[in-house]
Formats: structure tokens, C-alpha cells, sequence
């Protein structure tokens, strides 16, 4: 009887060996697997995407800008701070049930934002591409959308250059009205 006991036990300790090394050959296996799909992607996608550089990192703001967001930043007052690029839809519901939000996909140059981030008031920079026709239009728009959600716009050109004074006092008068 001993001995069936301690063959059997054998039997089964053999058995669980057997199991732990198939179950460890199986996750040997699946990670193998995995590695070969990822490598397998990576090529894909090497394959798909050209050999030459189509990327490159740019700067968020052109020389001209940087040079207003210095003047808008300076002239916006304690308790609101001036961000640059801002996306309509960061700052804009839709309210309708219309699922596409295109037209909300586009920058604005600057924000004002209190510092509980609701936005007060939005500053383009316009050059003299903003006179061309799609630009003029594209300018329609956003500025319908930002009249229906409550958001003034302060337009600055480049033409009359950077006056701080004037700039401050643009966005003061807006920064007064929301207090």
C-alpha cells in the first residue's frame, strides 16, 4: 500500500512537472509571438512610411507673433493669463445634436483666460493674407461662432505694428467686463 502511495505520488509530482514546463514553453511561445507581431508591425510600418524626413518639429509661433504674445502677455492684468494657439473646440461647445464639430477645428491665435481657464476674450493677428477671399471667409466664420458663444475677439494687424498701450487697454476693457 506504501508503495502505490509513493508511486502515485511520484506519478503526480511528474505529472505537475510535466504541466509547469508545457505551461512555461506556452508563455515562452506567446511571447515570442508577440514579439514577432510587434517587429512584424514595425516593418509594416517602415514600409508604408517613406524613407525620406516628412517630419520635422516646428515652432508654435512665427517671429511676428512672439513678438505680439510678448506685448498681449505684458499688457494682459493680474489674474488672467494670455495663451497662444488655441483651438476653437478646446473653448467651444456645440450645442445641437449635429455630430461634426469641422468648423471648431481651427486656432486662434491668443486667449485670454481667467484663472479658473473660462476664456474672456480671443486675439487674432491678422496680416494681409487675412484680405484674401478664403481667408476672409474662414475670418466670417470663426467670428459667427465666437459672437454665438459669448466670446469677444480683439483683432490686431500687422500693418499698424505693436502698441503695447493700445493692447493693454484692449484686453483691460474685456478683463473688467467678466469681473
Amino acid at each position: 500500500m506504501l508503495i502505490k502511495i509513493i508511486c502515485a505520488a511520484i506519478v503526480i509530482w511528474g505529472i505537475i512537472e510535466i504541466i509547469k514546463r508545457v505551461t512555461e514553453q506556452n508563455r515562452r511561445n506567446e511571447e515570442i509571438d508577440r514579439e514577432e507581431k510587434r517587429h512584424n508591425v514595425n516593418q509594416t510600418l517602415q514600409q508604408q512610411m517613406p524613407h525620406t524626413k516628412t517630419y520635422e518639429k516646428k515652432k508654435l509661433m512665427t517671429a511676428t507673433e512672439i513678438k505680439f504674445f510678448h506685448a498681449i502677455k505684458d499688457g494682459t492684468p493680474k489674474g488672467y493669463v494670455a495663451l497662444p494657439q488655441i483651438n476653437l473646440a478646446t473653448i467651444i461647445n456645440r450645442s445641437d445634436d449635429h455630430k461634426y464639430q469641422n468648423e471648431l477645428f481651427r486656432n486662434i491665435d491668443f486667449v485670454i483666460f481667467d484663472l479658473e481657464t473660462n476664456p474672456i476674450v480671443l486675439i487674432e493677428i491678422n496680416d494681409n493674407s487675412h484680405k484674401e477671399k478664403d481667408r476672409w471667409i474662414r475670418d466670417k466664420k470663426v467670428e459667427t461662432i465666437c459672437n454665438e458663444a459669448n466670446l469677444p475677439i480683439i483683432t490686431l494687424w500687422t500693418d499698424y505694428g505693436i502698441n503695447p498701450e493700445y493692447i493693454k487697454n484692449r484686453i483691460e476693457k474685456y478683463c473688467k467686463i467678466s469681473a
